[in-house]
Order: structure tokens, then sequence, then C-alpha cells
């Protein structure tokens, strides 16, 4: 192929769309205000139940703005479902990521104590 054609390829490989330009990052202090009526202390909270009891809140707006779009409602907003949705799979993510570093951390403790135990006999 000649140089042309190769940067005719190349320039087609990845255009950034418009879309994926507006979309930022979550940042649970600024989004979830937003989405939700929640206290201060309620975002900045990371213990396990404030945590389940969040992500219950979240999924219980997440079926109802779902429903609003099923049913034609004109108080729908796309955009609201998508910030939700977004929220959702976010604090998922962190939940379990916190969940996970529990487990090691109870597992670890658990076989150092194992271990010391056999070893002191």
């Amino acid at each position: 192929m000649s140089k042309t054609a190769d940067a005719g390829l190349s320039a087609h490989a990845g255009p950034k769309l418009k879309s994926d330009a507006g979309k930022r990052a979550y940042v649970r202090a600024r989004d979830l205000q937003r989405l939700l009526p929640l206290w201060p202390r309620e975002i900045a909270s990371m213990n396990a139940a404030d945590h389940a009891r969040l992500l219950a809140r979240l999924r219980k707006a997440l079926r109802a703005e779902r429903q609003r779009g099923l049913g034609g409602h004109w108080t729908y907003d796309l955009a609201r479902h998508a910030q939700l949705l977004r929220a959702y799979r976010a604090e998922i993510a962190a939940h379990l990521r916190v969940t996970c570093e529990n487990r090691r951390r109870d597992n670890d403790a658990n076989g150092m104590s194992k271990r010391a135990g056999t070893a002191s006999r």
C-alpha cells in the first residue's frame, strides 16, 4: 500500500466520538448528591452496612427510572437513567473491592495465626 492509503486507514482506526468526550468519570461526592437525596454523612460513609443501604437506594431509584421509561412517562430522563446506572456500577465495584480486601485481610490474619500456632508447638 502507499503512504496515503496507510494514512487513510490509520485516520479511521480510532476517531474519538463526541459522545465519549462528554463522559466524566464517576465521583461519588459530586454525583450521588445529584442523583439521590442523601445526607453528606451517608455519602462519606464507607462501612458495609451503610454501603449496602446505599446500593439498595440506587437499585430502587434505577427501578423507578426504568419503569418511567418503559411506561413512556413524561418525567423519564435518559441522562438521569444513565447516571444512575453509572453510579450503581461504580458503587458495586467499590463494594466488591472492599469486600475482597476485607476477606483477604481476614484470611491472611487467620493464616498467620494458624501458622504461628503450629510453629510454636
